[in-house]
Formats: structure tokens, C-alpha cells, sequence
């Protein structure tokens, strides 16, 4: 069932139920003042009656006419029927009745009505009290004319429920379209927008309603998918023009050194050539590699605990530059505030890029790395004093494949830094970098301490 069909199909529900319970109520309090209304007048008749058999002689002549005029306009079926208590006369009645009256009447108390149900008909009965005795007071009558009345009621009703559910129905339908129109122009947008035109977006009305919520977060997610697309294509351009660099110097070697007979030193050279240029092919392709690893989810079931600062004396032994200035004096009390949870091996290569970026770019002049751990976070800061990173770069430093203008002369691939920032944020921390240009750069990485 679509959701307009459903919408039309709740609302027409929940307005039919309130129809019914309204109607029925409506009903059930007519009959019930219906048959009050009845039981009322045949109680007045039985006073008439009372006064009229048995008070005819202590009225004057004015009033036993009037009694008489009003005797006059009669209930439909009505029975009027007078028992003297002492005698019981009432038990020669039908045994059916006989029995409903030898049941009610003794029960009555004096001046008291009782209003049942006689053979079919609507009855009250009257104890009269008189100077001649105490005296059962019985009429019954057929109330037809409240009968058609609810009947007609009952019809009234019917024929309304099923006019304002068929309203209700068309008027739902209508209210369902007029809600779920601008979701079908959603949809229609959207079924227009294919890889070949990203950058189209939906339509956002000014409202601030949740249609304009929904179209302000697929253009976002369009926001985020297009610059996927950019980026992934632009990594594979990059990626295919850093890869064919090496290769082309490679081959350009090989065809150059094969154009005739060299000597031992000429060759020499040529091979160390072909080395630093398989070197740095071999750089690139391991950190597409690892590039590629920190997508995998199957990454962070990876995770194991370890002493950062373990890490670092490991990764500086492996590195083993004397440039490298090492402060561990703000050290925690507590060793378990420098245990990290993570990929051990991805986090070497992370610090160990922006190390090496650290120790390229300020021609391995000094590096001062500091390490600190406060508050469940620990700080870890790495400070050069190389060329720094130009202001209008800093923004763009983490994207692959992008090198700021003043350092496109030192070799390097564009890969490290962006690494690096995807393995820390993979392992929950993040990467600051801080630069002036000409004055050096400092990178610092914070990293959660493990729960």
C-alpha cells in the first residue's frame, strides 16, 4: 500500500470512527429522552385519571371540565386502569400481566410512579392515596410516534455517516496529495540527477518544514557525493601522472643509456638513476597502498592497546635522524593515560610521514616533538623550522596529491600528509596543522586514550 493510500485510508478511519461514536451517541441520548419524554406524560395521566375517578365529587364544576378537556387528548393505545389496593383486582388480569403487576405494584410506596415495560408497551403505575383508600393507579400506552421518530433518526444518521465518509474520503485524498506532492517532486528531481550532472540540486522551499529539511539534506549528501566524485577523480588523475613520472624517467634512462657503449662510471650513474627513481615508485605505490587500507572497515577490528610513547621511541629508532629533538618531560603520572587502542602499524606510518615532511621541508635542521596527555587525550606536537606552508595552501594540505607552490621543488608525492590525516581520525583524534611561511610548521596530532 503506497503511503498516499494509506494516509487517505488512516484519515478516513479515524473520521468514521468519530462519526460513529458522535452519531451513536447522538441516538442513544434521543431514545433515552424519547422514552423519559413518554413515561413522563403517562405519569400525568395517571394523575389525571386519580383526580378524575376519584375526586370528581370534591371538585368544583369548573375544574372537573377542565380535567375532563384535558382527559380528551389521549396517548395512542392508551389503558387507564384503577385498582383498589385491598382488593387486588389486578391478579384478574392475563397471567402474564398479572404476574408483572403482582411483582411491581406491591413495591410501590405512597405518591411513588413506577414506570415498565406492560406486554409490549410503556406502563407507569401510581399509588394514589384518597379519603376512600389507597388505590393503584395503572396506564400503558404505545409510543409509535417516538418509534418513527428514532426511526427516521436512525436513517438520518445512516445516510449522513455514509455521505461524510464519502466526503471524508475525497477530502483525504486530496489532503494526502497536497502532502506528499512535494516528496513526488523529490523524487522526480532526483531520478534526474546521474554522475554526468552532480552538481544539480533540489529545489528548497522557504518554508522550514520537514519537505524543506529532507531537500536540504539529500543537497547535502549531493554536496558530498559530488565532491567525492571530484576528488576520486582527481586522485586518479594525480595518482596515474605520479605513477607515470617515475616510469617515464625509467624508461627514458633505459632508451638513453641503450643509444650506444658507455663506461663502468657512466653506467654506474645511469643504475643509481633507475634506483632513486624505483625508490620513489616503490614510496608512492606503498602509500596508494596504505591509502587505500585506512577504507577498510575491517581496519578497526585491527585495533590493539599500546604505549604511545613506546610508539614514538620505536618509530625514532627506525628513522634515526639526530635532527629530531625528543621533550618527554610532561609526561603523565598514571602510564595507562599514554595507552592508545588502534592499528599499531598505520599509526607508525602516520607520524612517521609528518616526521619525515617535518625533517624534508627545514632541510633537516631541528624538529622538537612533544609529547603530553591530559584530560583522556593525548597531545602529541611535531615543530619544524623549515619553509612553513603558505596561508592561501594551508586549507587545501590534506587533499592527495596537493603540494603547496613553494615546496613543489623538494621531491615528494602529495600522499604522506593526507594519509596521515586519515589514519588519525580513523583511530578517532585529529590533525592541526599550524604554519608561517618562511618561519616553519607545527602538526599536532591528539589521539584518545583508551577506555
Amino acid at each position: 500500500m503506497t503511503i498516499r493510500n494509506r494516509l487517505t485510508f488512516t484519515f478516513t478511519a479515524l473520521i468514521a470512527i468519530i462519526i460513529f461514536i458522535s452519531g451513536l451517541a447522538v441516538y442513544l441520548l434521543v431514545a433515552n429522552f424519547t422514552k423519559r419524554d413518554f413515561y413522563n406524560r403517562l405519569a400525568d395521566r395517571a394523575i389525571l385519571a386519580g383526580q378524575l375517578q376519584l375526586e370528581q365529587d370534591e371538585l368544583s364544576a369548573a375544574s372537573l371540565a377542565k380535567l375532563k378537556q384535558k382527559s380528551r387528548q389521549t396517548l395512542m393505545g392508551e389503558q387507564v386502569n384503577v385498582y383498589a389496593k385491598e382488593k387486588k383486582s389486578w391478579l384478574t388480569r392475563p397471567p402474564e400481566e398479572a404476574a408483572v403487576l403482582q411483582k411491581v405494584l406491591p413495591e410501590l410506596k405512597r405518591n411513588e410512579f413506577k414506570s415498565f415495560v406492560l406486554n409490549n408497551n410503556q406502563a407507569v403505575a401510581y399509588y394514589y392515596t384518597d379519603n376512600e383508600g389507597d388505590f393503584y393507579i395503572l396506564v400503558s400506552g404505545d409510543d409509535a410516534s417516538g418509534r418513527r421518530k428514532l426511526k427516521y433518526l436512525q436513517l438520518v444518521l445512516l445516510a449522513s455517516f455514509i455521505g461524510s465518509i464519502l466526503l471524508v474520503i475525497i477530502v483525504g485524498r486530496v489532503v494526502a496529495n497536497q502532502a506528499l506532492n512535494p516528496i513526488a517532486a523529490i523524487i522526480n528531481q532526483v531520478n534526474k540527477i546521474r554522475a554526468t550532472n552532480l552538481h544539480l540540486r533540489l529545489t528548497e522551499d522557504a518554508n522550514q518544514d520537514e519537505i524543506a529539511h529532507l531537500s536540504n539534506t539529500f543537497n547535502q549528501m549531493l554536496d558530498r557525493l559530488e565532491n567525492s566524485f571530484v576528488l576520486q577523480k582527481n586522485f586518479i588523475a594525480n595518482a596515474s601522472h605520479e605513477l607515470q613520472n617515475p616510469l617515464t624517467a625509467i624508461a627514458g634512462e633505459i632508451e638513453v643509456t641503450l643509444t650506444r657503449d658507455r663506461s663502468l662510471a657512466e653506467y654506474k650513474i645511469s643504475l643509481e638513476r633507475l634506483q632513486s627513481e624505483t625508490e620513489r615508485l616503490e614510496k608512492l605505490t606503498k602509500n596508494l597502498l596504505k591509502l587505500a587500507q585506512t577504507d577498510q572497515p575491517e581496519v578497526e577490528s585491527q585495533a590493539e592497546p599500546f604505549r604511545i610513547d613506546e610508539l614514538i621511541m620505536e618509530l625514532l629508532e627506525e628513522i634515526k635522524q639526530p635532527a629530531i629533538r625528543l621533550n618527554l618531560e610532561d609526561l603523565p603520572e598514571n602510564p595507562d593515560n599514554l595507552i592508545v587502542a588502534g592499528n599499531k602499524a598505520l599509526l607508525i606510518t602516520a607520524l612517521k610521514n609528518l616526521l619525515e615532511n617535518a625533517l624534508k621541508f627545514s632541510h633537516y635542521q631541528p624538529v622538537f616533538v612533544t609529547l603530553k596527555a591530559e584530560n583522556q587525550i593525548i597531545a602529541i606536537t611535531i615543530r619544524d623550522q623549515g619553509i612553513g606552508i603558505p596561508a592561501a595552501d594551508l586549507s587545501n594540505m590534506a587533499h592527495p596529491f596537493f603540494r603547496a607552490h613553494n615546496a613543489r621543488g623538494i621531491p615528494g608525492t602529495g600522499i604522506g600528509l593526507n594519509l596521515s590525516n586519515k589514519i588519525i581520525a580513523q583511530h578517532g583524534g585529529s590533525l592541526l596543522i599550524k604554519s608561517q611561511e618562511g618561519e616553519g610548521t607545527e602538526v599536532m596530532v591528539t589521539l584518545p586514550v583508551a577506555a
